[in-house]
């Protein structure tokens, strides 16, 4: 957030407003067109191999994907939980949500059998959708267990000693 005027809140030792472009910002910065420009160039070098035309469809149209459904849907969830939980429950809630999200992206691909080979039966070899669901299950078991704390704590702390 900034401040009334429009300007960062953020300032420097001396009182006046901080520009983005420190030596951080931009080592980052040209890091990051260096590797991007990199695996462009790569790419376009080996076509046969690494099919330049679908990765740029898939990326785009992960992007539009992105804008279109999940973040609208993100932002509905967060809504409905800030006005729905209670606010002892809310970070904990807010927390399982998002190590949820987390678990499914990482585990997206090994439960749809994407890479698998019939010539090599050691790639995915295991039972992903068990595993995926055993960490979910860890993970709101965590939830439900910070939650109960939560509660019990502010019970305690509502209730004269």
């Amino acid at each position: 957030m900034g401040s009334s005027d429009g300007g960062r809140l953020t300032t420097d030792t001396e009182g006046e407003k901080r520009s983005p472009g420190g030596p951080f910002f931009w080592a980052m910065f040209l890091t990051g067109w260096a590797v991007l420009l990199f695996g462009a160039w790569t790419m376009l070098r080996e076509p046969d191999r690494t099919k330049p035309l679908y990765s740029f469809a898939l990326a785009l149209g992960s992007n539009i994907a992105h804008d279109a459904l999940l973040a609208p849907v993100v932002c509905l969830v967060g809504i409905a939980l800030a006005r729905l939980s209670p606010r002892s429950m809310r970070a904990p809630i807010t927390l399982g949500l998002f190590a949820t999200g987390v678990v499914l992206a990482i585990a997206y691909a090994p439960l749809r059998g994407l890479g698998l080979r019939e010539d090599n039966p050691t790639v995915l070899p295991l039972n992903y959708t068990t595993a995926t669901l055993t960490v979910l299950g860890v993970v709101w078991a965590l939830v439900a267990g910070w939650s109960a704390i939560r509660i019990i704590r502010g019970r305690s702390q509502a209730s004269p000693a």
